[in-house]
């Protein structure tokens, strides 16, 4: 299944009517089974496949990884180490428990004569697919919010628009503008709700920016027979709103926030430690925030922000929206706070070391 990433630097052929091509598109040999009758086989080539009402099924990578985390939350792991055949043995233990007392819908697609299972859910799953949402946004707010960036898979849809004119960040750097809008997220197999983050982005370079404050405000589950998109996108765009607004006002007040010279490290070696970075990640934003210093466009809380955000560009499409969650909540953490965190941090380092010698 094809992705088109928030990554491109591109954003030329980012708009309503692209979109919706490719939303068709995806949109192609869908289909939904209703059944108890389903379970797996371990192939002797190797691989398994679902058996629904009879009807062999490969298994996609994000539908793999859904059903997996259905079976044992914690224990994906271990599940994705079985062998095949141990595999299948756990999956159809699964399976016969729950079927005993309801069915599944198992979210498929056809492609080419291969049928392939997307994910398997419960029958009472509202479907608010990616389609109709993304139909729902067009018509009601085509014209107050423009495109920005896409990512659409089994997994998840990412639809990131802007909808206020962006503000002079009144850096050393002319024309460095950021803007706010919006991420409106989706999962057709599960795996999240119908969610609105507010964003901000930087003109100059795409960066993108997430408050994970609106995670938990404005999202939709896919349960029940309420699908009014219209009231939910009505309440939730206004909160989401507000909190863009703030989120815009932190980051132009960022640009006068100092970040000592001497502090740079400890802070990158305690962000790291607090958001759990890869130490790839670590060290080249790190690289990002010095090169912006050689060129005096560092040694604030902005340039801070913006070395995580520039960063995060250059990795996959759901480990960027996370490190850009991160990125949203250094941004709201006060600097004294920061500062007196990554200090402590590094006094604790210190003794444990000073304590193994």
């Amino acid at each position: 299944m094809f992705i088109q990433t928030m990554n491109k630097e591109n954003h030329s052929d980012m708009n309503w009517n692209n979109i919706q091509a490719q939303l068709e598109q995806y949109e192609a040999g869908k289909y939904d089974v209703v059944s108890k009758n389903i379970r797996v086989e371990a192939q002797a080539e190797g691989g398994i496949k679902f058996i629904i009402d009879g009807v062999k099924h490969d298994i996609s990578k994000d539908g793999r990884l859904q059903i997996l985390r259905r079976v044992s939350p914690a224990g994906v792991s271990y599940l994705r180490q079985c062998p095949d055949e141990l595999l299948a043995i756990n999956l159809n233990h699964w399976l016969q428990f729950h079927t005993q007392t309801k069915n599944f819908m198992a979210r498929c697609r056809e492609v080419d004569g291969n049928r392939v299972l997307r994910g398997l859910v419960s029958d009472r799953f509202a479907k608010l697919d990616h389609h109709a949402i993304f139909s729902d946004i067009r018509e009601k707010y085509e014209g107050q919010f423009n495109p920005k960036g896409l990512i659409l898979n089994d997994n998840r849809m990412v639809l990131r628009v802007s909808h206020k004119d962006p503000i002079d960040m009144e850096t050393i750097q002319r024309g460095d503008y950021v803007g706010a809008g919006v991420d409106i997220s989706n999962s057709e197999i599960g795996m999240g709700k119908v969610h609105l983050k507010a964003i901000t982005y930087r003109v100059l370079c795409k960066n993108g920016m997430v408050d994970a404050q609106a995670i938990s405000e404005a999202g939709k589950r896919h349960i029940g027979k309420d699908h009014d998109l219209e009231s939910f996108f009505n309440a939730a765009s206004q909160r989401v709103g507000s909190i863009s607004e703030e989120l815009l006002k932190l980051t132009k007040e960022s640009v006068k926030i100092e970040l000592p010279k001497k502090d740079i490290l400890n802070v990158f070696t305690f962000l790291t430690k607090q958001y759990s970075w890869n130490a790839s990640f670590a060290e080249d934003a790190m690289v990002s925030y010095i090169d912006k210093e050689s060129q005096e466009l560092g040694g604030n809380k902005y340039a801070l922000i913006q070395s995580l955000t520039e960063t995060a560009k250059r990795y996959k499409q759901d480990d960027r929206l996370s490190l850009e969650e991160d990125a949203g909540r250094v941004l709201k953490t006060d600097m004294g706070e920061l500062l007196k965190s990554a200090q402590d941090y590094q006094d604790a380092l210190m003794r444990k070391q000073a304590k193994a010698k």
